[in-house]
């Protein structure tokens, strides 16, 4: 969970501890396949929860594109390295082919500098050459 902090003075500490506070934490479940947001409004939220409903304000299926990159990423954020063969094999796909656009995409950041070490900028320019 990420929280951000706010400091408070000693004036604004009292104020704020007088007054009573709610708060509804937006968020997005995943479940499978499935995306849902539950409401913004507390009286919204409560309402569905009253009526024996699940507080859920939208939702959505994911397609196989939306689940291949939702993997790629949560695999780049755990391990800090992106391993395209596990990719390629998991999901049956050609991993520089399937994504050509972004890999061409990502050399002018490597070619300002920005190498975070997902790739060598030989690499993507290898990959990029090929595909066009």
């Amino acid at each position: 969970m990420l929280i951000d902090y706010i400091y408070l003075d000693l004036y604004e500490r009292k104020k704020f501890a007088k007054e009573n506070h709610f708060y509804l934490i937006e968020q997005i479940q995943t479940n499978g396949d499935y995306y849902f947001q539950n409401f913004f409004s507390l009286d919204k939220y409560y309402q569905a929860i009253d009526q024996g409903e699940f507080p859920i304000q939208r939702g959505l299926k994911s397609s196989k594109d939306d689940l291949i990159r939702r993997d790629l990423m949560f695999n780049y954020i755990i391990n800090e390295s992106i391993d395209t063969k596990h990719i390629s094999d998991k999901w049956d796909i050609n991993f520089d082919s399937y994504f050509s656009k972004e890999l061409a995409d990502l050399v002018v950041f490597f070619d300002d500098g920005l190498d975070s070490g997902l790739y060598s900028c030989q690499y993507l320019r290898a990959v990029s050459v090929e595909q066009t």
